[in-house]
């Protein structure tokens, strides 16, 4: 069963869903759970404190030596009051709520605001990295042209991967391309001590994140496209320093 108190208050006249009706008037609540909470604390419970009670009490006591029709005259002053100050109070009330309600509403208007960026920054982000594949897939291209060109024309059909890498470990390669666009100049120099050990670390770094799995993708992807490698040995190590010296060498 539910728990029903019984009010004590002398002033308590009745309620609805939320409000409360005293003597002197009408006392507005949010919610019916704030109505509930003044009706168990103060009219079902220490009536005396509650503000209005004592306000009430207070009135009585003040004019109870009065004439009744001077009682009656101060007694409507009294409710008057009340009731001005109950409509102040309500106001006051409404007034945070709709100071609330539009900083609710702004910060709304913001979290909107702060998703539609995050939108068009997500989709720049996807555009730029597809331009960027795209990019990349070009230069590859260009690239096998070009290692299937220079192997065309120097008559190699397969070389060395590890003869690559110690290349790249000895020199530091780039292009240049002329203005007309229609020329492509490879440069090449021979790092220092310092540079080869700065490879070697970032080298050894790569190569111990790199999986298992990732290592068979790639070998996998070099049978189908029926290039065949072979493991070089110091000898191509040196030639291929050597004919790199001779060709610097020309150039000067």
């Amino acid at each position: 069963m539910p728990n029903i108190r019984t009010i004590v208050c002398p002033y308590y006249v009745a309620n609805k869903k939320t409000s409360i009706t005293c003597e002197d008037c009408v006392r507005e609540f949010y919610t019916p759970e704030e109505r509930k909470r003044q009706e168990s604390d103060y009219c079902a419970g220490e009536w005396e404190r509650c503000q209005y009670a004592r306000k009430l009490s207070e009135f009585y006591d003040r004019t109870e030596h009065l004439h009744p029709d001077d009682r009656y005259e101060q007694q409507l002053k009294f409710w008057n009051e009340s009731k001005a100050n109950e409509i102040t109070r309500i106001k006051r009330r409404l007034s945070k709520q709709q100071s609330k309600s539009e900083q609710d509403r702004r910060d709304v208007y913001a979290l909107k605001h702060q998703l539609q960026v995050a939108k068009r920054e997500k989709d720049t982000i996807h555009k730029r990295a597809v331009e960027s594949e795209m990019i990349y897939r070009e230069k590859l291209k260009g690239l096998e042209a070009l290692a299937g060109m220079i192997c065309e024309q120097w008559g190699i059909e397969e070389f060395s991967l590890k003869a690559v890498q110690d290349f790249r470990r000895q020199y530091k390669a780039f292009h240049t391309i002329s203005e007309d666009g229609l020329t492509v100049r490879i440069h090449y120099k021979k790092r220092s001590k310092k540079e080869r050990e700065k490879y070697d670390t970032s080298s050894n770094s790569g190569r111990s994140s790199r999986t298992v799995s990732e290592a068979g993708r790639e070998e996998t992807g070099i049978a189908e496209k029926g290039k065949t490698f072979r493991e070089g040995t110091g000898e191509d190590s040196e030639r291929r320093e050597t004919e790199a010296k001779q060709v610097q060498k020309q150039e000067s």
